[in-house]
């Protein structure tokens, strides 16, 4: 850990999680970095002296927020290079407006009036929840798989668990094979754990309510298989989200686009989502990025995950989701949510992403090409990015999509460019 870290934060009473990112080789091969997390028992104003002496470290990459009073919009800034109070002051202002305009809009949706006394939130009314920065290890080092450090003070926690290096890609159309039909679904509801995890003998083992079959689970660090193993959906009990809509907007600052995505719960999915405890929910926006395709299907994303911004109203449950395990060629944007006991039934979540732009100096047919992705998620050892885990039996609904079609016909910057969204509405709409 770089001495201005250790120094620094030898004040502030943590507990740090550790989960590695997939790491970049460094130029000698034997070092590679890892990414931290880091909660503090204490909010920090972001007008206090100890916020200061934070953001002249050199290697924090995310600053996460809420608004003291206002706890259920959170923000967050990322950013690839070393912090500046002018880029932070930029995005925290992009975002500060953003959510003001949510609560605004929100307020006249449901008093069908302006309010002219909301308070509107400033950057003075932010206080940080955690951060996130990146520490070099020497692999020839020797670590135990679980090792505890402790700072001088005793106020420092790590949990270290280094990854495996081969991640298999968690996002695949394939379909498991289902002895019922969506449409039998429709008229016969089967237990909700039809199909569960159990442990014999100290390992995971999936039972198979369709085929009535027993198999042992393939466990790693990336698919623990601590979940319930439930194959909701196809036992007819819909978690999907109500409704979903998507919007862009294009140069929301200088070089960034924009995607915000809303969702709502009605009662029944909302039960059949939050059966159990840990359960955790990722609605992704994923981008069309094959740039290498041959010409007629070549396309560039509407944004990249490159020192991103974004806000919700998930409270502290929501968490910007990594790109790590995903497909190469695509681009994901998500803000999940690790405790979905937190959302409220009947009421309007979202999330906003902003981002690095594509420069779009070429057209292509597939450029700003993109889809929808539901994945139903569970917490372990933890929460956030890195304590979440799709369930492994469950596969990815794609609203909208159907077998022939891959990604919608309309373009994230024909949204933009006419100011309207994409709409999704459960029992309605295909889902595939």
């Amino acid at each position: 850990m770089k001495k201005t870290i250790s120094v620094l934060l030898t004040f502030i009473i943590v507990i740090l999680n550790f989960i590695p990112v997939h790491a970049s080789d460094s130029f000698e091969k034997s070092i590679k970095e890892y990414e931290y997390r880091c909660y503090l028992s204490s909010p920090i104003p972001y007008t206090s002296k100890k916020f200061d002496d934070l953001l002249i470290s050199d290697n924090i990459t995310q600053f996460v927020f809420f608004f003291k009073g206002y706890e259920e919009y959170t923000i967050g800034v990322c950013s690839s290079n070393k912090f500046t109070r002018d880029y932070l002051i930029q995005q925290l202002n992009l975002n500060i407006a953003q959510v003001n305009d949510e609560i605004a809009n929100q307020s006249e949706n449901k008093t069908n009036s302006c309010n002219n006394n909301l308070k509107k939130l400033e950057i003075n009314d932010l206080e940080l929840i955690y951060f996130e920065f990146v520490e070099e290890h020497d692999l020839n080092e020797t670590y135990e798989n679980k090792e505890f450090k402790e700072n001088i003070d005793g106020e420092i926690y790590c949990l270290n668990a280094f990854a495996e290096e081969n991640i298999s890609e968690r996002y695949s159309k394939s379909k498991y094979e289902e002895s019922i039909s969506k449409a039998n679904n429709e008229l016969l509801k089967l237990p909700i754990n039809y199909c569960y995890h159990k442990t014999v003998s100290g390992r995971e083992m999936y039972h198979d309510g369709f085929s009535n079959t027993d198999s042992y689970c393939s466990t790693n660090l990336s698919s623990p298989h601590k979940g319930d193993g439930n194959r909701r959906y196809s036992s007819g009990h819909n978690w999907l989200p109500t409704r979903i809509h998507v919007g862009f907007e294009s140069n929301v600052s200088p070089g960034y686009n924009k995607t915000k995505l809303y969702f709502m719960y009605n009662s029944e999915n909302y039960r059949n989502l939050n059966s159990d405890s840990n359960e955790a929910l990722e609605l992704e926006v994923v981008f069309f990025n094959y740039y290498n395709n041959p010409v007629s299907r070549r396309g560039r994303a509407y944004q990249y995950a490159i020192n991103c911004s974004w806000n919700s109203n998930m409270g502290s449950s929501a968490y910007l989701d990594t790109n790590f395990g995903d497909i190469e060629y695509e681009v994901h944007m998500c803000v999940g949510c690790s405790d979905t006991s937190t959302l409220s039934q009947n009421s309007l979540h979202y999330w906003t992403i902003n981002s690095v732009a594509d420069a779009h100096t070429d057209s292509y047919p597939n450029d700003g090409k993109f889809h929808i992705v539901c994945q139903r998620s569970y917490r372990y050892l933890g929460s956030g990015a890195w304590h979440v885990y799709g369930e492994e039996h469950e596969q990815l609904w794609y609203p909208l999509l159907t077998e022939t079609l891959d990604w919608y016909e309309n373009s994230a910057y024909y949204y933009a460019d006419t100011g309207t969204s994409i709409y999704y509405y459960n029992g309605e709409d295909p889902v595939w």
